[in-house]
């Protein structure tokens, strides 16, 4: 049966597109329903028009320059209830805009109040779903059909589909869902619901790339002259095989394009489980160091909390489309090598679709050009579309024409979508007082710092806070800069952020404070174990006081250690490629740190006992910083689940160590207090308690091997990493201490069954393993979360006390979003364009961290 179709629409205006696209679905076989018998006449039944819409299997909306009839007390248009119905009845809606800059009758163009409605409705639409453009009769027919073409292919794939989903495919789903929530719902409904979105011309540039066709053959684009009004960033998209380098000037829209056609793919692949997921990506952070696949995988981590194994496979497997931002932010020097290695990765991995932003005058400087299939350029408004823009305005900007039509150098500069959308937020009189201020030169920059003392204005923000307000905006827009992204995420600051004695203070805090827990936790540890109440104290003190004398030292080693990584230039930004040659460095790290310990108890007690625990601290210590660097001690979070496979592989390795480090040293005598005190037993009781030792070494090694990352969180937050962080650590350690302390009380108790009885037995056992348990659990916790929370909040506390941020910064961040200053994207936050950020870049105060 062939899909039906309504058609809504105003009437007088749209005649002859609606009998256009009437004869369009015919020919194709669909039914089109409305076309002439509900229209938006005030002489029509309202209940009929929603009657059609729950029996139409479509829903396609046409609408021009005017509102619609307002029937009765409904408040709105006829058309705009229509809508409304087709989305409470989750109808597919097919929404299409005439171009701004296509010619219109005037008598067809609402004003006043029914512009301003019309103009918030379009608004609405734009928050909601994917909508596009036409012009002519015939064009309006072609892109309608091939809109509902496409949803038929996709319907068709989603009908051949199961409806339950693999584990790997919920993950695939979350991570579809995260991409619209961080870029459409994040950014892109924001710009519509605040300033709209423009249609801009787009024009093909086929010598800008290196064309590889896989058939040999290119569409046949109109090189230099613009594409067909209306048609959409999809279309070229699909056009040019999926592999499209968007080009453009500064704040000609090519990030608002890039996730234009973001939303486009979302909508595509949602409910489809073979269709590939769009992930957008800034470039901005990519290093020569590193080639682009490890770099995706560390952005993923960081960005979407992603396990970097899982998105590595999923790229691997051609089940990611890249969308990659800001390629003329990567360091100039770099940006030759940047296009190379996106080359050599779609050469050798290969990719369903990739599409690349970059400013085209600095694009064109470059040595190695991309080898995609086609290439666009964004060009500026024209001076018809952005009269047309202002003259159907919610508020009709008279006062910002006026200003145009007085300064032509301020015109040349509104044909950027990014300078006109500041204007549009900006007072007559701010802009003209910008104009007589500022050179012609400089009148861009002049229209930021209009709009930035405006948007600081309306959130009552006096001059005596003003300085405030730059300098810790500043400090947020030159670490975005240093770091090379675009997004702030508080979860990922670092100590590579402070420098002299701040930085001394930062590595001699969080490790005293580890060795004062290890310390403490010890201490209770061996205060219960020794069952005397007169040694609790005693205990406790020398454990603290060892532990404070071993932070102190780990501290000292890491700032010489981050020191030296530093002056050979490897300490912030390479850690990433030092991972695999950071062992033997790290177990030369974990000795010397056993040594420490052993040092500071002699020093302190005069006794050489206890080195079991040394050994843990210097692994919790030592270990905890493999690889990493100071941009990098604060670890990324990983997103745990549990695996029998790694499991096993963790039993083995632990009951190899145990045997190694206990068992066969024992057996041979070399600890004479050990084997002294086993001979005590029967042969076949230390037999049991050394296969108990491998075994619990074993359990141990299931558990950190077992747990591992391989899946996407749920959710993201401003803190999510340290959310992750919390989760992880209260997990990790109630499982460690619970698989030992059940291990223990299950040994201890059939071991004493005999000599003491069955009750005592149980009762002894579960005292022992609880306080062996408690003691794994503390150190499961450090391990799993806890060492990067203390840092974390050790970092935010020192950056308080200098007045670089503020104490409640993700408050202080969400005020600046309100005020149209920052976006929040996902879990972190970016100023609304590059030209905000070096505006605020450049204001931040000379004054560094002493």
């Amino acid at each position: 049966m062939p899909l039906t179709v309504f058609i809504s629409s105003t009437s007088l205006d749209l005649t002859q597109h609606r009998k256009a696209l009437e004869r369009s679905l015919l020919d194709a076989g669909l039914g089109p329903i409305g076309m002439e018998h509900f229209a938006a006449q005030p002489d029509q039944p309202l209940h009929a028009c929603l009657r059609e819409i729950g029996e139409a299997d479509l829903f396609v909306g046409i609408y021009a320059w005017r509102y619609g009839f307002v029937p009765g007390d409904a408040g709105i248009s006829i058309t705009e209830l229509e809508f409304s119905e087709a989305q409470r009845l989750g109808k597919p809606c097919f929404c299409f805009f005439v171009d701004p800059g296509f010619p219109w009758p005037e008598e067809f163009r609402d004003q006043g109040e029914s512009a301003a409605r019309l103009d918030e409705f379009k608004r609405r639409m734009d928050a909601l779903l994917v909508r596009s453009t036409f012009t002519t009769p015939d064009d309006l027919a072609a892109r309608v059909l091939a809109s509902i073409q496409r949803y038929e292919r996709s319907a068709s794939k989603r009908a051949t589909q199961g409806s339950a989903q693999t584990p790997e495919q919920r993950n695939l789903t979350t991570l579809l869902e995260r991409s619209k929530q961080f870029w459409v719902a994040g950014v892109l409904a924001n710009v519509a619901n605040s300033v709209g979105i423009y249609a801009l011309t787009m024009i093909p540039e086929p010598d800008a790339v290196e064309q590889h066709w896989r058939d040999g053959t290119a569409p046949d684009l109109p090189a230099q002259q613009p594409l067909a009004p209306g048609q959409s960033i999809l279309d070229i998209f699909e056009d040019s095989g999926r592999l499209l380098l968007i080009l453009g000037d500064p704040g000609s829209g090519k990030t608002i394009t890039l996730l234009q056609l973001a939303q486009y793919l979302i909508e595509q692949a949602r409910g489809i489980a073979s269709e590939p997921v769009p992930v957008v990506f800034h470039l901005g952070s990519w290093s020569a160091r590193l080639p682009l696949e490890k770099w995706l995988v560390l952005e993923a981590r960081s960005k979407y909390y992603v396990s970097g194994d899982l998105f590595e496979k999923w790229m691997r497997e051609h089940r990611i489309v890249l969308l990659l931002d800001g390629l003329d932010e990567v360091e100039p020097a770099e940006q030759s090598a940047c296009v190379q290695s996106i080359n050599a990765f779609v050469g050798s991995v290969g990719v369903p679709g990739i599409a690349i932003c970059a400013r085209r005058a600095e694009y064109h400087t470059l040595t190695t050009k991309l080898r995609v299939n086609a290439a666009i350029r964004l060009e500026a408004l024209s001076t018809a579309q952005i009269g047309a823009i202002l003259s159907s305005s919610e508020q009709p900007m008279r006062g910002l024409q006026q200003v145009l039509d007085a300064a032509p150098e301020m015109a040349e500069i509104a044909g950027s979508p990014l300078m006109l959308n500041l204007m549009r937020a900006t007072s007559q009189d701010t802009l003209e007082s910008g104009i007589q201020q500022t050179r012609s030169g400089s009148l861009a920059d002049a229209v930021v710092a209009r709009y930035v003392d405006a948007r600081l204005a309306a959130d009552g923000v006096d001059e005596s806070h003003r300085q405030d307000v730059l300098t810790r905006l500043g400090w947020i827009a030159r670490r975005i800069i240093e770091g090379g992204g675009n997004v702030f995420q508080v979860d990922a600051l670092q100590p590579s952020q402070l420098s002299g004695i701040a930085r001394a203070a930062y590595f001699l805090l969080t490790r005293i404070v580890v060795g004062l827990v290890l310390g403490l936790t010890e201490g209770i540890y061996l205060g219960l174990v020794s069952w005397a109440q007169a040694s609790f104290g005693t205990a406790l003190l020398r454990s603290v006081s060892v532990g404070l004398l071993f932070g102190l030292g780990a501290g000292l080693i890491d700032l010489f250690r981050q020191g030296r990584m530093a002056a050979d230039g490897a300490g912030e930004q390479a850690q990433p490629q030092r991972k695999e040659a950071s062992w033997p460095v790290s177990l030369a790290l974990v000795l010397f740190l056993f040594a420490l310990f052993a040092a500071s108890n002699w020093a302190l007690w005069h006794a050489w006992e206890r080195a079991g625990f040394g050994i843990v601290w210097a692994l919790v210590v030592g270990l905890r910083s493999r690889g990493g660097g100071i941009a990098h001690d604060i670890r990324i979070p990983d997103i745990r689940s549990w695996s029998w496979r790694s499991a096993g592989k963790g039993f083995m390795l632990g009951v190899a160590i145990a045997t190694a480090v206990f068992v066969v040293p024992t057996a041979i005598g070399a600890f004479p207090a050990v084997t002294e005190e086993m001979s005590k037993y029967p042969a076949s009781t230390s037999f049991i308690i050394a296969g108990s030792t491998a075994l619990l070494y074993g359990l141990i090694g299931a558990v950190f091997m077992g747990w591992r990352a391989n899946t996407i969180a749920t959710q993201v937050r401003p803190d999510e990493g340290i959310r992750l962080f919390r989760r992880s650590m209260l997990r990790g350690g109630a499982l460690l201490g619970a698989v030992t302390g059940g291990f223990l009380w299950l040994v201890v108790s059939g071991g004493m069954a005999q000599t003491t009885g069955a009750a005592m037995a149980a009762l002894a056992g579960l005292v022992i393993g609880w306080v062996v348990g408690s003691y794994f659990a503390v150190v499961g916790a450090l391990w799993y979360g806890g060492i990067d929370i203390i840092n974390h909040y050790a970092l935010r506390g020192i950056l308080w006390l200098s007045g670089r941020t503020p104490l409640r910064l993700i408050r202080y961040l969400d005020s600046a979003v309100k005020i149209r200053l920052l976006r929040r994207i996902g879990g972190g936050y970016a100023f609304i364009h590059r030209a905000l950020l070096e505006y605020f870049a450049t204001r931040e105060s000379a004054a560094k961290l002493k």
